[in-house]
């Protein structure tokens, strides 16, 4: 089975947190403690133990800072060159006057095959204006578009499922939704299940959630994730899709084919 791993992170920063406390959000592993932020060469050490065939390499850091999207998408492009398994996805901060420039780069110059934005992070509504203009480029492109979700108190304030319905319906673009939208009630996810460019990726969501997921927009509209972020490799997350009592075909839909599909 070729497994796609749709959510790998580096970054050349030290860790900014505790290691100590890093260490206990993370389950029990037989391949060290968590010392670093990934590198390229830890993804494709975990890739190669745990038979991943390709992955997705996004920004770790990102924020705010209008330049900061184009250097880290610039990090992204070098560092996986040459590695046939690895996929880049690059950032554009939609607030940025060269926004349109800057996509058509990481796109066309740099190689890169989607576009990642983070909300919350960046400090955008998905009902801004200038995100819009933005997506009538990316819709051109006919790239997918990582909405990068995570659990802070202000999430919500920039990610709102009205606005994603919005979007998602105004838009002939792939939308691959990290964690599910992070905490997201499940539930209030099924008003996107009639939108068939809307995609949800499995890291950090538990296997009865994941079991909901499917019911709501079959197996087909899943994508495996690991949020590989720091030097071990998560495989806790491969393990809980794995274990899914779920039919053979769709397991291999969720680790590899959606995803296969999505980028070709």
């Amino acid at each position: 089975m070729k497994i796609f791993d749709a959510n790998t992170h580096i970054e050349k920063n030290p860790l900014s947190i505790r290691l100590k406390e890093l260490n206990s959000w993370h389950e029990e592993t037989d391949e060290g403690s968590i010392t670093h932020y990934a590198t390229v060469q830890d993804i494709l050490s975990g890739m190669k133990r745990h038979d991943i065939t390709r992955s997705l390499v996004m920004p770790n850091s990102v924020t705010p800072d209008k330049d900061d999207a184009k250097r880290e998408s610039e990090i992204v492009a070098r560092e996986i060159s040459g590695y046939t398994g690895l996929v880049g996805a690059g950032t554009v901060h939609p607030y940025s006057k060269s926004a349109v420039y800057d996509l058509e780069s990481i796109v066309l110059e740099n190689r890169l095959q989607a576009l990642m934005l983070s909300p919350d992070r960046q400090g955008f509504e998905l009902n801004d204006e200038a995100l819009w203009m933005l997506l009538e480029r990316v819709e051109e492109m006919k790239i997918p578009v990582i909405l990068h979700t995570q659990w802070s108190k202000d999430a919500s304030e920039y990610f709102n499922l009205k606005d994603l319905f919005d979007v998602g319906s105004s838009f002939h673009i792939n939308f691959i939704l990290t964690h599910m939208g992070a905490g997201a009630d499940i539930s209030a996810l099924s008003d996107l299940a009639e939108l068939n460019n809307i995609y949800m990726e499995t890291s950090h969501i538990k296997p009865k959630d994941l079991l909901h997921a499917i019911s709501l927009f079959g197996a087909r509209r899943l994508v495996f994730g690991s949020d590989f972020s720091y030097n071990i490799y998560p495989k806790y997350e491969l393990e809980k899709i794995l274990a899914l009592e779920i039919e053979k075909k769709d397991i291999e839909r969720i680790m590899g084919k959606n995803m296969e599909r999505l980028l070709k």
